[in-house]
């Protein structure tokens, strides 16, 4: 508590708190902590306990290169972005709902086809009746008369 953390969309990616240690902590899915441990022993090491059987990743700032160190919190931050449902898919962005703007497949500005705007009329008129008060017939007379 207390400590620098990094967050995106509510979720920690990254913390610096074992920095009195010379420790960064990553947050990565097991199968990339077991590839990044396996390639630099030397600058990453799983976090003793069930933090680290998670995926909670300890890297050696001092001994992690700057594009390391880049590329290691970059994973970090994708593993927050993409929902844990599309890593277990293949590792592709699940969209429930299509994007706002979309883009034609050729990489063009314009589509190739294009929908045209249609407009119908309204059926049978307008939908509110229209009143003339000038134009109202009285079929009595608006005053009483004695027979």
């Amino acid at each position: 508590m207390g400590q620098p953390d990094f967050r995106v969309g509510g979720g920690i990616f990254a913390t610096l708190a074992s920095a009195k240690q010379g420790y960064g902590n990553l947050q990565l899915s097991l199968e990339q902590q077991a590839a990044f441990v396996e390639e630099l022993p030397g600058v990453f090491l799983p976090i003793p306990g069930g933090w680290g059987r998670m995926g909670m990743t300890h890297i050696r700032l001092a001994a992690a290169p700057e594009d390391v160190l880049t590329g290691a919190l970059r994973t970090a931050w994708k593993l927050r972005v993409i929902p844990a449902s599309a890593w277990r898919c293949g590792g592709e962005p699940v969209s429930s709902t299509p994007p706002s703007r979309q883009r034609p497949a050729s990489g063009a500005w314009k589509p190739l086809m294009q929908s045209m705007v249609v407009l119908l009329p309204e059926p049978f008129g307008p939908m509110r009746p229209m009143m003339a008060p000038a134009s109202t017939v009285k079929l009595k007379p608006s005053t009483a008369v004695r027979p």
